[in-house]
């Protein structure tokens, strides 16, 4: 879980970056916070799985099919 979300964030981070670079700050803005909730949807949704061995194995399947 923690691996998708560091991804997400690492990703958004990067295109941000770029889009600062070419002064597109609401681009770079709305991709941060296009990912903050990818991110948080990602850890609320690891909660869950550990809850049940049957739902661990449909979240890593889902996740590794990206």
């Amino acid at each position: 879980m923690y691996r998708h979300m560091y991804l997400c964030l690492f990703r958004a981070i990067t295109d941000a970056l770029e889009q600062i670079e070419t002064r597109n700050y609401g681009l770079a803005e709305q991709r941060l916070k296009d990912a903050q909730c990818e991110a948080e949807r990602l850890y609320i949704e690891g909660g869950r799985a550990k809850k049940s061995d049957t739902a661990v194995t449909i979240f890593t399947a889902r996740h590794n099919m990206e």
